[in-house]
């Protein structure tokens, strides 16, 4: 895969949660996740099957679970989350493809799966054992999924949850944590949330994060600390729309925090200019370096020299890399004298000269480097 050509930055008349919190650690990528080519990199396993998770529990706050017992609705949960995984693979990146042979491939499936109907048969017994609806008015009661703006139309988001009775936000997060515990992205994502939900006359006193393995963590939210969530995330807006029209890496802030699970980490020329190996242990392993000899049929060997990123730089050899995960599509194989960057490999412990970089196949991802004559015949 050719690294491909980071987006301009467009202005946005509005920020929401996720846009609000990536732009907290980078305006940059905040950039992508707001105009960014999403078709252009494969996505991780876990964010598709996050993404069936939350449909599923959609469908079950709404009372879209099939009634009578906890077997059938777990079944019919289930069935749903096969139905959303099918559409979403069939979407997806062809590198997908060409590592699992279908979505029920995917690592974790199952545990995901389960999670899911596991969730929704929660999200379902209470309410209708109760006798009450799973769904009622803003007024009083549940609201599922529920679309908020703001008096002055800048700042939107969708709460999993509104507990309206119980002043109550709640988000389903499919990662896991330590019991009770919230990072200061959850606590960010709740605050605001609480603060669109008053600017729509909903008053909202706490937060909860319900996790997949079926853990909770409450804060209480005042009032006070809403309104200044909100306050942030308009400063935020208004300095994120300083940078509209100027290029990608103006906006760019990297770090090892700033860039643990970003996506963006093929095509960010700052991050590969200032990663240095002490990042790999909170952002992952990522080289880059020219490409001296490859070895293999079926599964590729890739001796690089490192120049650069977060593993050690010198001679390196990539190793178990399918050749079909090269050559997908018509992918362009990499040839020697050109610079790869790998993403997200696993360094081999003790390996000395050459070091030893394993190809993961839930998340590693080749990519080739245009030489400067390529870029600037592209340019011209």
């Amino acid at each position: 895969m050719l690294v491909p050509t980071p987006p301009i930055i467009q202005k946005i008349k509005r920020i929401s949660p996720t846009l609000y919190d990536a732009a907290m650690k980078c305006m940059a990528r905040a950039a992508w996740l707001a105009g960014g080519d999403r078709k252009l990199l494969p996505a991780h396993p876990r964010a598709l099957l996050g993404i069936s998770v939350h449909a599923v529990l959609e469908r079950a706050r709404t009372g879209g679970i099939a009634a009578g017992s906890d077997d059938a609705r777990r079944a019919d949960a289930e069935s749903l989350f096969d139905q959303k995984m099918r559409e979403l693979f069939a979407a997806s990146h062809p590198l997908l493809h060409a590592k699992f042979d279908g979505p029920d491939r995917l690592p974790f499936y199952n545990l995901f799966r389960a999670r899911a109907a596991q969730m929704a048969v929660d999200a379902t017994v209470g309410s209708q054992r109760s006798g009450q609806p799973v769904l009622r008015a803003a007024t009083g009661g549940v609201t599922v999924e529920a679309a908020l703006v703001s008096k002055d139309g800048r700042v939107a988001g969708r709460a999993d949850v509104l507990d309206v009775a119980n002043a109550t936000v709640i988000d389903y997060k499919t990662g896991s944590a330590e019991p009770g515990a919230l990072n200061d992205s959850e606590l960010r994502q709740l605050r605001l949330y609480a603060y669109l939900a008053t600017e729509n006359g909903i008053a909202i006193r706490r937060g909860v994060i319900e996790r997949a393995d079926r853990t909770r963590a409450e804060v209480p939210i005042s009032p006070q600390e809403a309104a200044e969530e909100g306050r942030r995330a308009l400063v935020v807006l208004d300095a994120y729309n300083q940078h509209a029209g100027k290029p990608f890496e103006t906006a760019t802030s990297p770090s090892s925090d700033a860039c643990r699970f970003c996506p963006c980490i093929p095509f960010c020329e700052a991050f590969w200019r200032k990663a240095e190996p002490q990042w790999s242990g909170q952002c992952g392993t990522h080289v880059e370096g020219v490409v001296e000899s490859l070895e293999g049929d079926a599964l590729v060997s890739i001796y690089v020299n490192v120049t650069r990123g977060t593993g050690a730089q010198g001679p390196a050899v990539v190793t178990r890399l399918s050749r079909e995960w090269l050559t997908f599509s018509g992918s362009v194989f990499p040839q020697p004298q050109q610079t790869v960057r790998v993403i997200d490999a696993t360094y081999v412990e003790g390996s000395n000269a050459p070091a030893v970089f394993r190809a993961d196949r839930i998340a590693t991802t080749v990519w080739i480097v245009p030489s400067p004559s390529a870029v600037a015949a592209e340019e011209s």
